[in-house]
């Protein structure tokens, strides 16, 4: 685990993944302005942090047999103005994603098809910043009801296509996107940022 801190830290990541938890990393050399630690508020960090705050459960005090899930993966997008993470995703063992940190991203391009591009890459429906980890649930009705209202239904796998282009795979091979689209990146007919997966 020090080899990952240590990579984690050097690349500017605010988190790893670990043993099934999340941890907020220290913030000696990059903020927290955005909330993109997740400890639910946009302080400094100071030292490792376990984030508790997902689904109720306290992921930090549980042992690996009594936890009703455990994170699996962990993502995240920079934008072209940063050289660090500011929106971050986890996926869980019971198929939902989680998003916090920073949603909404303004680009200035001169000259291309107008000046000024907003996008939105939590995947909330909104343009929030989340302090904490907060489940996307429009996908397929309510992602994050999904597991007691269908069963079957699942996010197995997800992605960052691109800068702010985000992608979620299920159990059937159906592939949601969601996230910036000023080029058209998510190949829907329009050029306007999707904020929810379709």
């Amino acid at each position: 685990i020090i080899t990952k801190i240590y990579e984690a830290l050097k690349a500017g990541e605010s988190l790893i993944l670990y043993n099934g938890k999340l941890w907020a990393l220290p913030s000696y050399s990059y903020n927290n302005s955005y909330g993109q630690k997740g400890i639910g508020t946009t302080n400094r960090v100071t030292e490792i942090t376990c984030l508790n705050k997902i689904e109720g459960t306290d992921l930090c005090n549980v042992t690996e047999s009594d936890a009703s899930f455990e994170i699996v993966d962990l993502i995240y997008t920079v934008s072209y103005s940063s050289s660090y993470p500011e929106s971050y995703f986890a996926l869980d063992s019971n198929g939902k994603i989680w998003s916090w940190g920073r949603n909404s991203y303004t680009e200035t391009l001169s000259g291309i098809m107008g000046s000024t591009y907003y996008s939105y890459v939590l995947g909330t429906g909104n343009t929030n910043n989340e302090y904490s980890p907060v489940c996307i649930s429009d996908i397929s009705g309510d992602l994050c009801n999904a597991y007691t209202n269908n069963s079957s239904f699942k996010i197995v796998k997800i992605e960052t296509l691109a800068e702010g282009v985000m992608s979620a795979t299920d159990n059937e091979g159906n592939v949601w996107l969601w996230g910036k689209n000023y080029f058209g990146e998510l190949g829907n007919g329009t050029m306007e940022s999707v904020m929810q997966p379709y």
